[in-house]
């Protein structure tokens, strides 16, 4: 290939990859930071910045306010804030706020390890808390624990599986009376991965 048709092709490459929106997702834990980062370098998503409260901060409040540091500097076209249920209430509330904030929430119920459970198995029954999510998922990835920096990469061949798991979830979830396992990682998972 000559040089000017590589010059053109590189040209190309860089101006689609301009055009893509700026997203900020921003993760109250580290595990989910883990995660979208590792999505971010598998794809080499230039677009995508992946942030996390401070340490030792945890908390609806907190994760707003953090959110809205960032969304200050107006560089972002979507913003995403991705929280767990963790057995607190206000846990719709905090949804709508967000949204009033211009923020799209994108909880777990009851915690974030729910969407990696969703990779081997269909399931919306209630947990009672994370501890009971990850006993389960272990059953089927023994080795994982809280923080894996590869994450994505090792269930990245079961994505689709868990997105459709997720989405039957959410159905089912309008039927049920009780707080249901439920996630919304799928909609940002579907959102910034290349054709999903």
């Amino acid at each position: 290939m000559s040089k000017q048709k590589r010059r053109d092709s590189f040209h190309r490459r860089r101006r689609f990859r301009e055009e893509r929106p700026a997203i900020l997702i921003f993760c109250e834990g580290t595990t989910e930071c883990n995660y979208f980062n590792n999505i971010k370098n598998v794809y080499e998503l230039r677009n995508v910045t992946v942030k996390n409260t401070k340490k030792n901060q945890t908390g609806f409040d907190i994760l707003i306010r953090e959110t809205q540091r960032y969304e200050s500097n107006g560089i972002y076209n979507d913003i995403y804030c991705v929280f767990d249920r963790d057995g607190r209430a206000g846990y719709e509330d905090i949804k709508q706020e967000m949204n009033k904030e211009g923020f799209t929430p994108v909880g777990s119920s009851p915690c974030f390890e729910y969407w990696f459970l969703l990779h081997f198995e269909y399931t919306d029954r209630p947990f009672l808390n994370c501890e009971a999510v990850q006993r389960q998922l272990k059953k089927y990835f023994p080795e994982y624990t809280k923080n894996l920096p590869d994450i994505y990469a090792r269930l990245k061949n079961k994505t689709s599986i868990a997105i459709k798991h997720a989405n039957q979830a959410r159905c089912a979830a309008e039927d049920i009376a009780t707080i249901p396992s439920i996630t919304d990682v799928d909609e940002l998972v579907q959102k910034i991965i290349p054709d999903k």
